[in-house]
């Protein structure tokens, strides 16, 4: 059973409580009166300041499955190559209340939910994007399920799938890790590579942390009584996180049952 706003808001007040020991906490704390009188069935959360983004990487490819990923990288081990591990993968940025972060066309960025998330054993929850931003091309992939007892901020995953045109008579360059426009106004002409309105540009879809960005679904779960706690990778996180990737027991074993025969096997 979905839980509507004004059971959110009396869970979110129990939990106050220094006698509850297994309380449903939203930080920073919601205006419960608003949330009340909301009529909604969700919480509205907020965007936070940290990002991460992917580095330009000098692999092949990308492996989800926990193997080691050689890359084309100088170095003096595995034969003039080195191993890609995540954080070389990735480079975290922080970005103020009151800057912009500039996400271009195409581009991908991890980060974290402003509000700090504490569920209960009896209570679990799914995120979604806000509809205003997904008709504008912001796509929100989140981490959609919350287990029970899950506490952290939630990892969102944000893509600009918008395909919005221009023809710029002014040319800015934004500087998209420190969130600043540096603008340099010239005519079109004056770029042959521009050519007036026959190359269009696409623009980039500016964010703010503090904006609201997703929103979280809670709903009522039968307790085993066995005090659940969610033990993902996941919990207790602060900051976007890439998460970790392996391949279980059960696809190692297919895969090995699968594989195909070398040569001169099956030969008499």
């Amino acid at each position: 059973m979905i839980l509507k706003s004004d059971k959110i808001a009396d869970l979110l007040q129990e939990g106050q409580a220094p006698e509850v020991d297994d309380p449903l906490i939203v930080s920073p704390t919601l205006d419960l009166d608003d949330l009340r009188e909301s009529g909604s069935a969700s919480i509205d959360l907020r965007l936070g300041t940290w990002f991460v983004t992917l580095r330009q990487a000098r692999m092949p490819y990308l492996s989800i499955d926990g193997a080691a990923q050689v890359t084309d990288k100088p170095s003096k081990i595995l034969g003039g190559k080195t191993i890609e591990s995540d954080a070389q993968l990735t480079k975290t940025h922080y970005i103020p209340f009151g800057r912009e972060y500039y996400l271009h066309k195409s581009s991908f960025v991890l980060c974290a939910t402003l509000e700090w998330i504490r569920l209960p054993k009896n209570v679990a929850g799914y995120v979604i994007g806000r509809s205003s931003w997904g008709r504008r091309g912001l796509i929100i992939a989140t981490a959609a399920g919350v287990h029970p007892g899950f506490t952290g901020c939630l990892t969102l995953e944000l893509t600009n799938v918008g395909e919005i045109p221009w023809c710029p008579t002014t040319i800015a360059h934004y500087d998209m890790l420190c969130s600043r426009t540096l603008p340099h106004t010239r005519c079109c002409g004056e770029i042959s590579r521009c050519n007036d309105h026959r190359t269009p540009g696409e623009i980039p879809i500016v964010i703010k942390p503090g904006t609201k960005i997703c929103q979280l679904f809670l709903h009522a779960v039968e307790s085993s009584g066995l005090g659940y706690v969610d033990q993902s990778a996941f919990n207790g996180t602060r900051k976007p996180t890439l998460g970790k990737t392996s391949t279980d027991a059960i696809a190692g074993k297919l895969a090995a049952a699968y594989q195909p025969a070398t040569k001169g096997e099956g030969k008499e």
